[in-house]
């Protein structure tokens, strides 16, 4: 039984006991003071009956014993109590008193009976008798003729008559009560369990909104109030339904966008607690995990980034600033940062994080291109102009050809220079166009080397090819035959006479492996990063002695993508390098 159903049950039980308390309470006054008023008519007609009875018996005279004995044939007759009292209110006799006892009562002049009797009323009381140790009705009348009282005429009669219709009256309320409630806690019952039963209901169903089951529904007829209170819920569920539908998709719309985005997305409240942190902020920082909920300075250690925050939050104006991250790898991150509008109750701000680092290298990258184009060109054009002018002041018939022979080398140089130049341009901007076809390598490299044979005996170098004996990749023959010839001329270049260079052919699922290792002076790790940057040389004086134009990496670096190939480099200063690069077996699906 619920606590409900127990107080509905107890709230009718005091109600039915307490309209029977008061109904019978009510009623029992009524009863008694009806019977009291019977009873004293009653008394009135016998008092009345004994004056006419009593006649003109003097009540001054001092014969107590015949007049006792009249007032107990008297007493007989009416079945009450009479008494006698003379008019200086001596009781001369009573019915309930025996005559010895009549000189022992107590004068009754006092009596208030008595003194409305003496004045010629009739007068009436209820008291308990302390003589009979009883409560009785007294009715006093005056004896003799009106207007001259010649004593007092008294009946009394007690009340135990009108007690018992009381307490008769009193069972009977109290079995009613009974019966009352015994039929209330009946009804009580009934009535509770059902009105419990539909709150049961919908205190199930609440609970079941209130846990997120918002697909939930009462489906009650509205016939009363609770049928209205069920639809108010439903109405109330669907609405929350439809608002946590629209919040789940806003929510999911925005972790899409900040998941998407290549910034990092931070926010942080007045306390410096992050509130939100996007996965691109996260990779930037190095911060895995759940960082929701945390203080910034726990998350990352980074005082230029605190700095920055604080700023932020100090003023109303957005805040900008670079810094420098150091973990895992060395990045410059540009910071937009900006309160949260003053109208707003939550104080906090919110930070977006640029990856600045790729921009700055080729911005670094563009500088040293500058640099080293100027000075690429200004070495043969100075040559060229130099030995031009010295040809003008050069009288007739000196020997001329040594000062054409550095002219006409200076003027090779930088035509292959603009050449190159103007290739990894076409390269650049796709505008070469490859011709992809099956490819045979071996047979490209036993050609290469044979072609390159003088060159290699000059060097005291021997080329060594390995590994498969066919080895066929969908390429342009033209630009493999250039990305071979690139490398292979890198490695004489670059290697010390009495040496070795190994080309390493061989296939490995779907791509081809081709490696191209020397023994030559090898490559700082410093500068393995730049290595295929244009115009950077590791020994920039050995390199243009060679006649080297700087940028012969870069274009088969190009050339290898552009045939969705990749190439990387492995070397150690003093112990020689290995490029390595792929092809692919087949034609490459871009889907």
């Amino acid at each position: 039984m619920s606590r409900l159903q127990l107080r509905i049950m107890a709230a009718l039980g005091v109600l039915v006991v307490a309209v029977v308390g008061v109904t019978g309470g009510l009623a029992e006054r009524g009863l008694r003071e009806r019977e009291m008023t019977r009873l004293e008519g009653v008394l009135d007609e016998r008092a009345r009956m004994v004056r006419e009875v009593l006649g003109g018996v003097s009540l001054r005279s001092t014969e107590i014993a015949r007049l006792d004995a009249l007032a107990d044939r008297l007493g007989e007759v009416t079945g009450g109590r009479v008494t006698l009292i003379a008019p200086d209110g001596i009781v001369l006799g009573d019915s309930e008193v025996p005559v010895e006892g009549i000189g022992q009562l107590e004068n009754h002049a006092d009596r208030p009976e008595v003194v409305r009797a003496l004045a010629g009323a009739t007068g009436t009381v209820r008291r308990s008798s302390q003589t009979l140790k009883r409560s009785l009705i007294y009715f006093a009348v005056p004896a003799g003729e009106a207007g001259a009282p010649q004593g007092v005429i008294r009946v009394a009669i007690g009340t135990e008559s009108a007690e018992r219709a009381v307490n008769d009256l009193r069972r009977e309320l109290i079995l009613a009560a009974a019966l009352g409630l015994l039929a209330a806690v009946v009804l009580s019952y009934l009535i509770s369990w059902l009105m419990t039963r539909y709150v049961a209901r919908l205190r199930d169903g609440v609970r079941d909104i209130a846990d997120g089951q918002l697909e939930r529904r009462l489906l009650w007829d509205p016939r009363d109030e609770l049928g209205e209170i069920a639809e108010s819920i439903d109405r109330m569920a669907e609405q929350l339904r439809r608002q946590l539908d629209e919040a789940n998709a806003e929510n999911e719309r925005l972790e899409a966008v900040l998941g998407s985005m290549v910034e990092g997305v931070l926010v942080i409240d007045q306390e410096k607690v992050i509130l939100l942190a996007n996965p691109r902020f996260r990779e930037l920082f190095s911060v895995w995990g759940e960082v929701e909920d945390r203080p910034l300075g726990e998350v990352v250690r980074n005082v230029d980034l605190d700095e920055a925050l604080s700023l932020a939050l100090d003023q109303h104006e957005p805040s900008i600033r670079e810094i420098e991250v150091g973990s895992p790898e060395p990045r410059q991150i540009l910071i937009h940062s900006v309160r949260f509008p003053s109208q707003n109750t939550q104080v906090g701000a919110v930070a977006v994080f640029h990856d600045m680092t790729d921009i700055r290298r080729l911005e670094e990258v563009r500088s040293d291109f500058i640099a080293n184009a100027s000075h690429e060109l200004r070495t043969p054009i100075t040559s060229i102009r130099g030995f031009a002018e010295t040809l003008l002041n050069t009288p007739p018939g000196e020997d001329l050809n040594s000062y054409l022979k550095v002219i006409e080398r200076n003027a090779e140089r930088l035509s292959n220079l603009v050449d190159d130049l103007l290739e990894l341009s076409r390269i650049e901007g796709q505008r070469t166009l490859l011709q992809l076809d099956e490819v045979e390598l071996v047979e490209l490299a036993k050609h290469l080397v044979d072609d390159l044979g003088p060159r290699l005996a000059g060097a005291e170098l021997e080329a060594v090819i390995e590994g498969d004996e066919e080895v066929t990749v969908w390429a342009d023959r033209h630009a493999t035959e250039r990305v071979l010839a690139n490398l292979v001329n890198n490695a004489i270049q670059y290697s010390d006479p009495v040496g070795r260079i190994r080309i390493s052919l061989h296939e490995e699922e779907h791509r081809a492996v081709v490696e191209i290792e020397d023994q030559g002076i090898g490559i700082p790790s410093d500068d393995l990063p730049r290595i295929f940057e244009r115009f950077y040389r590791v020994d920039r004086a050995r390199s243009r002695s060679l006649g080297g134009t700087g940028l012969g990496l870069s274009i088969v670096k190009h050339l290898v993508q552009g045939m969705s190939g990749d190439i990387q480099v492995k070397s150690q200063p003093g112990t020689g390098s290995c490029f390595r690069f792929t092809l692919p077996k087949a034609p490459v699906r871009n889907d």
